[in-house]
Formats: C-alpha cells, structure tokens, sequence
C-alpha cells in the first residue's frame, strides 16, 4: 500500500493496515486524533408539605425501636457494631434516668415541610488516535519540498499506534511523537433542609403531660473530582526501527520499541508526562428540636447538633512506561549531533554492551517528582438537656468528636540510560540512572472517596460512643453512688471518669482500627 500526496498526507483518528508493506509519503505527515466527548447532567428537586404522626422518638419507647431500626439498617461490620453500642448506651441511660426524667410512652403529630435538591454532571473525553499496522515494512517519510505547507517537512505523530516489521520514519526537519489526554471532570451538590411543629402526648412516672414540640435541620454537599491521563504513541517493530532526522526527534509520551533501534537525529528530547488527578469534597449539616410543656408532667427541653467533613486528594505521576527508547537483542545506536535532553526519559536495551552504542554532542538529564496526597476532616457535636437537670448536668450532654485521616506518597523518576550502553558525551549536566528496575518511581491512583469518607464516619461514631459510655458512668455514681462531699472524694472521682474514659477508648481504638 503506497499513500503518496505533493502536499501534506494526514491521517486523523483512522487505521491503515496491509498484509505486505506500507509506504507514505508527503511533504508533511501527520497522524492526528479524533476526540470523542460526552457530557451528562442529572438534576433532581422535591419538596413536600404534609402530617405525621406516630410513637415519639424521645420516649423510652420510641428510643428502643430507632435503636433497633438503625442497628438493622446500619449494615455489618464496624458500622453495624457501632450502631450497636450506641444503641446499647442510649437504652443504659434511659435506664439510669427512669421513668421519672424520661417519658415511658409518648404520642405526637407535627404539621412540617422538607425540600431536596441535587444536581450531579459529569463530562469525559477520549482521544481516538490513528493507527498503521504493517505486515512487512512500514515507511513514513515528511520530504519538506512544500514551502506553502505548515508543517513542511515534519512528521507529527499524537496518540498512534504504528506497527511492522521494520519501521522506518526519515523526517527533513522534526520527528514528534507524543501523547493525546484524556479527560473527566465531575462534579456533584445536594442541599436539604427541613422544619416541623407539632403536640405531643406521653405518659411517665411523674403523670401524663402535653408539650409544643419544633425541630429544624439543613445540610449541604459539594464534591468536585478531575483527571488528566496520558495516551502515549507507540512504534513497535518486530526488527528494526530507524529515526532520522537533521532537525529534533521529540518523544513526549511516546515509546519507540524494537529488536534493533537505530536513531540519527540534531537534537533529542525525550520527557515523560505526568497523569494528574484531583478531588474535593465539602460537606456541612446541623439542627435543633425544643419541646415545651403546655399543660400536666413536663420539662423544658432541647437538643441540637452540627457536623461538617472536608476531603482533598491531589495525584501527579508519570506513567507506568517511561517515555524511551527500548531496544532489544538487536542493540541501540544512538546518534545526535547537538545536544540529548532527558526528563524521566529512556534509552534502554537489553543487548551486549557491545551492540549498544549512544554519542551526543551535550546530555542534560533531570528527574521529575511524583505525589499522591490526600487527606479527610471531619467533625460532628450535639448536646441536650432538660429544665430538670442544673447546668452542669447540661453540660455534660455534650458530645464533640473529631475524625482525620492523611495520606502522603512521594516518589522520583529519574531518567534512564541503561548501564549496558556505551555512552559518549561532549558535556553532561544532571544525573541519571543505570538501572531500568528502580528508574520509574510511578505511582498508582489508590485514593478512593468512598472508603476515606467511611473511615472518617467510623472514627467519629467510635469517639461518639467514647464519650456517651463515660456519660454513663457519671451519670450512674451521681445516681446512686453514696453522697460524700470531701474534696478527697472529688478528685477522686475525676481521676475515675478520666481513667474510664482513656480505657474505653482505648478499647475500641483496638477493635476498630487494627
């Protein structure tokens, strides 16, 4: 198959393929991508006004099944034995209360309005580059004898895939081979929030009583995640491979792969990119709920909470191939009159030392740095109390804990010239390395939300249920511990809730993070 043109020959997302050999030809050649994008939007809102009625959650009763709902939907493991203790802790205090500061049985209706709201998009887009498979030789040459002509003399190759036996690419000025992207981009927020008034009815040791009760809660959520990988052009030659050009031979993203390489070029740039990924997420919640008595056994209460998470993830690497030049038992010979510069860059064979053979005028060689870092915050208080408690018991209702979680990877890859290579150099800045196992410092992407939001969600739950467990124990002495004023007895005390509490959390620390 001949593909011969007097202007420039360019092949944009196609495929050319023949049993024997391919020839093109052009006074520029240009293998181009086609990009392909999609972009999606999901949008939903609801809002509802109505009447509920039922048991009231706040009641012996009703504090009984929502511990025994939320223990069933909770799920298994850690999060199911969380619930667990925390349903365990809420029936010891009801018990440590009584009857007399918590409603046996109740009853209430409450008149309220919700309103949601998400909206979720999501674009991606993919490079279709083009590709050459040669049964025999494949030859690609730019002539440069078209002066109206952008790229005269250029041969441009962007996310392709060429392939034979032997490969031969001859360029009057610039070889560029390197790699297209690809890319997505989400995004995602949600809001609610919600009110409700209501009466409610409940029978306990002190009589029966009535009581206004209101409540209200919002929340919000924004998360943003973007990505950026590398789809890098290939030459891969069952024999040989030739690159020659009197201009620059540029591989950014690209790997030239053969028994037997053979480039001859001015100058040589060889650099590896980097893929790139990003993601931030905020999230804020909070609430109250009164209740006042308006007629019979009472007391004056409320409760409120407010909670916020906050995740981060920045990933930069190169690639799992380094961009290069990898020959095999062939040998290399590489030849570049000006100056070699690498960038995490390669030259690799895995010949004799004797067939391996690279002379340049200058070599600058760098490495580049990889990170994978991500961290997660999160935070959750709340608090009640009651008319019939004095400050200090009020106090001590209040619940404040605190989640973290970090993630810090860092790695180099450095440049790679192969300690089986002979190598010749005018002048030399920079450093590289000799052996191909240990150049590539890539990184891989294991940052994963979900499971970074779940383990924030744990360590709050378990300092949650730290700090109610230590609840229950000063609550029980001030019940029915004998009364003894000394300040001995005092320190005494505070030593103890202190000590509970290291314990407990010491004990759940272990159970829950090994």
């Amino acid at each position: 198959m001949k593909i011969e043109a007097n202007g420039p020959v360019t092949i944009d997302g196609s495929a050319i393929a023949a049993a024997q050999d391919i020839g093109i030809s052009g006074s520029s050649v240009a293998f181009t991508t086609e990009q392909n994008s999609i972009t999606q939007s999901v949008m939903h809102k609801d809002k509802s006004i109505g009447v509920t009625g039922g048991i009231s959650p706040d009641s012996m009763v009703g504090q009984a099944i929502n511990g025994a709902l939320g223990a069933k939907q909770s799920g298994t493991g850690v999060q199911s034995a969380l619930s667990g203790i925390q349903t365990g802790l809420g029936e010891a205090m009801s018990a440590i209360g009584g009857a007399t500061s918590n409603n046996i049985i109740g009853a209430q209706v409450s008149v309220g309005f919700s309103s949601n709201k998400s909206r979720s998009s999501e674009t991606r887009t993919t490079v279709q580059g083009s590709t050459a498979s040669a049964g025999g030789s494949l030859s690609i040459v730019a002539r440069g004898d078209n002066i109206g002509d952008v790229g005269n003399g250029d041969v441009h190759a962007t996310a392709a895939h060429l392939s034979g036996q032997d490969v031969d690419v001859h360029a009057s000025r610039d070889i560029t081979l390197d790699s297209g992207v690809n890319t997505d981009h989400t995004e995602a927020t949600s809001s609610s929030k919600s009110a409700s008034v209501g009466v409610e009815a409940s029978v306990g040791m002190q009589g029966a009583g009535v009581s206004v009760t209101a409540s209200a809660s919002a929340s919000h959520q924004h998360s943003q995640s973007d990505s950026m990988t590398h789809v890098d052009t290939v030459i891969q030659a069952t024999d040989t491979v030739h690159l020659r050009t009197s201009g620059t031979t540029t591989l950014d993203g690209a790997e030239v792969n053969g028994e037997r390489v053979d480039v001859k070029s001015g100058m040589l740039v060889i650099s590896s990119p980097q893929d790139t990924a990003s993601y931030h997420s905020d999230s804020e919640s909070g609430g109250f709920s009164v209740s006042i008595p308006i007629y019979g056994a009472g007391s004056f209460g409320g409760s409120a909470h407010v909670a916020g998470q906050t995740i981060k993830d920045t990933y930069r690497s190169t690639e799992s191939t380094q961009s290069g030049v990898y020959a095999g038992s062939g040998g290399l010979d590489v030849a570049v009159s000006g100056n070699t510069t690498l960038r995490a860059g390669a030259l690799s064979s895995t010949a004799d030392k004797s067939l391996n053979h690279f002379h340049t005028g200058s070599l600058d060689a760098g490495d580049v740095s990889n990170t994978s870092r991500w961290s997660g915050t999160s935070f959750a208080a709340g608090g009640g109390f009651t008319s019939g408690g004095s400050l200090t018991d009020a106090a001590k209702t209040i619940t404040v804990a605190v989640g973290h979680v970090d993630h810090d990877e860092q790695s180099v890859t450095h440049s790679l010239i192969t300690g089986t290579i002979d190598v010749e150099t005018g002048s030399s800045t920079g450093a590289y390395s000799t052996d191909a196992v240990t150049a590539n410092g890539h990184l891989d992407n294991s940052f994963n939300a979900t499971k970074v939001n779940n383990t924030l969600q744990t360590q709050v739950g378990a300092e949650t249920a730290v700090e109610t467990a230590v609840e229950v124990g000063i609550q029980a002495y001030d019940k029915w511990a004998p009364k003894d004023t000394s300040d001995d007895q005092n320190v005494t005390v505070k030593e103890s809730d202190s000590l509970t509490k290291q314990l407990i959390n010491d004990a759940i620390q272990a159970q829950v993070f090994s």
